[in-house]
């Protein structure tokens, strides 16, 4: 399972599996249309379990976390684009509130999936959405939402 070469240590792929090996292969999908984008959310949303060893503080590891939370919300976003570009907004809209699930801190998630929600005259739902958003970022975690955010909530 361990391959030492030219001092280093590497897992050997053919025998181990990494959640981020996933996210890293659906990046370079994306990089190299065309892509069932459907078919990519939903392989990342299934092994995407919200932030990446909470229980560990280490500053290399906080890096790390961050680092792969940016990834997967980019990722994320780029297939929510592809999906509402292509006309598959309910879809789009599906793979938005799974992954603001997973990662409800992920300001830009929680953005596109209000205008898909407004986009398909969904209003009441984009309304809830906002307020979610709202609470999750102010009450729980005391963050401020940007002023993008802010103007789209006031004009729902």
């Amino acid at each position: 399972a361990i391959i030492l070469q030219s001092n280093s240590v590497q897992l050997n792929r053919n025998r181990c599996w990494l959640d981020i090996w996933t996210l890293d292969d659906v990046v370079r999908r994306i990089e190299n249309p065309p892509i069932n984008a459907a078919a990519q959310a939903e392989r990342l949303l299934k092994i995407w379990r919200g932030p990446f060893t909470t229980h560990l503080e280490h500053p290399l590891v906080l890096k790390k976390r961050e680092s792969l939370t940016a990834k997967f919300a980019r990722t994320i976003e780029k297939l929510g684009l592809i999906l509402e570009k292509s006309g598959f907004r309910e879809q789009a809209i599906d793979c938005y509130v799974r992954a603001v699930e997973a990662e409800p801190l992920a300001e830009t998630l929680h953005y596109r999936l209000i205008v898909c929600l407004k986009n398909e005259n969904r209003l009441a739902d984009a309304v809830l959405a906002y307020r979610r958003c709202r609470i999750a970022f102010t009450a729980e975690s005391g963050l401020t939402l940007s002023q993008t955010f802010i103007d789209l909530g006031e004009s729902l």
